[in-house]
């Protein structure tokens, strides 16, 4: 909670106060990802990067630190841009090039809503199926 505080007011020092929301917790990240123009996943340690996946799926850009498994949706080039760990000049660059670029923006915001789709429970189900059923033809040759 301080650190909130702490970004809150430096939020409002540069008057960005009415453009930067820290939401916290949500249930209906799909419908404010429809409001938005593009992500920024600026994380210095990252697991999978749900949040990356979510906004790719809803077919919006996304420019995120290249840690974790980030980088597994967020392809860069194609589906995003990535950026080096606590680099925030290379941030900066890179969120003002796809604002300033609006054909890029579709094009990653298209490549990533396509990428997005090999990350479904359907996907995922297929994959799965895929493996058993060759596990039960290597069986059944005996090996």
């Amino acid at each position: 909670e301080a650190l909130v505080a702490q970004r809150v007011l430096e939020l409002r020092d540069l008057e960005l106060g009415e453009s930067v929301r820290f939401a916290g917790f949500r249930r209906d990240v799909t419908a404010l990802l429809g409001a938005v123009d593009l992500v920024a996943v600026p994380s210095l340690e990252e697991g999978f990067g749900m949040v990356a996946l979510e906004a790719l799926a809803a077919g919006r850009a996304v420019v995120a630190s290249d840690v974790g498994g980030l980088p597994m949706t967020v392809i860069h080039e194609r589906t995003g841009l990535l950026c080096p760990k606590g680099d925030v000049k290379a941030l900066a660059g890179a969120l003002c090039r796809i604002l300033g670029d609006s054909e890029l923006a579709r094009t990653l915001a298209r490549n990533g809503r396509h990428h997005a789709e090999n990350f479904t429970v359907e996907r995922h189900v297929q994959r799965l199926a895929k493996i058993y059923q060759e596990m039960q033809k290597a069986r059944a040759r005996g090996q």
